[in-house]
Parts: C-alpha cells; structure tokens; sequence
C-alpha cells in the first residue's frame, strides 16, 4: 500500500474543510485554529484563500447566520455587533439585521426592549433583588445595557415581589 505525503498547504486545507464542514465560521476563528495547530503564516493564508475562492469559507454568510442564530434565541445584538466589528462587517450592513429592522416599527431600541420582555416572560429571574437578576439575565443573552436596564426596571415593577 502506498502512502500519498500531503503538503503542509494541502494539510492546512483539509483541516479548513473539516472545520468548516462542522459548522459555519469565521475567517478570524479558522485562521486562530490554523495557528494554534502550528501551520506557518504563509501557509494560512493560501489555504483560506483557497477555502474562499471555493465558497467555504465566507465572512458575510458567517455574519447573516450569526444574526438569525441571535434572531432565533431571542438574544441581543451586542456580542454579535462585536464580533463582526472584528471582521469589519457593521451589524447594520447585514441583510438579516436590515429585514429584522424593517419588520420591527423601525425603532431598534423598541424591538430589542420587546424581545427583551419575552425572555423575561419566558425564563423569569428568580432572585431576592429581581430587578438585578432580570439585568444580569438579560446582559447574559446579549442585550445592550440601556435595554436590560429598561426592561429589568419594567420587571421589578410589574413582577416583583
């Protein structure tokens, strides 16, 4: 039996199919995975490169998933404005954000203040001092700071004990 030795190159883009055959990521992600594996620098670059011209890897469908994942278990924006920062995508640049947007009554602030309830609603805090519980609840699953506190303020008024 013959064994085919694959290139340093080759290797680093088997990984990146692997890696991204599991789930859809970022290029940042891949690319730390591909360092912290050991590959050279050089060698990362061609294989995302290759991985991009092949259409597996691809930052802006990375970002649209990210939104309806965030949209779909009713969390905040926060962390995902955050980290599609660090890919140089603008939250407000991603389809899925803008038909969200669109949908809502146009007030961002009043949308996530809305969603925000119905985690609420349907996980409420259970905690001595509610109002702190609903804020941390809601810091947790993503929310902006005005938002959780607006909402965990309603909470403690309307729910608390």
């Amino acid at each position: 039996m013959t064994t085919i030795e694959l290139s340093d190159e080759e290797r680093a883009f088997q990984r990146v199919l692997r890696m991204l055959n599991a789930s859809e990521q970022s290029s940042q992600k891949v690319r730390r995975k591909l360092e912290h594996a050991g590959y050279e620098e050089v060698t990362i670059e061609r294989a995302l490169d290759r991985a991009r011209c092949c259409g597996i890897l691809d930052d802006r469908r990375y970002a649209e998933m990210l939104v309806r994942s965030a949209l779909s278990q009713n969390k905040g924006f926060r962390s995902v404005s955050i980290e599609l920062e660090e890919l140089g995508i603008s939250l407000e640049e991603v389809s899925t954000y803008q038909e969200h947007q669109r949908r809502g009554d146009e007030d961002p602030l009043a949308t996530d203040v809305m969603r925000a309830r119905e985690v609420l609603r349907a996980h409420p805090p259970r905690a001595k001092n509610v109002r702190d519980a609903a804020f941390r609840k809601l810091l947790a699953k993503g929310y902006d700071t005005d938002v959780a506190c607006e909402v965990a303020r309603w909470w403690s008024e309307n729910h608390g004990r």
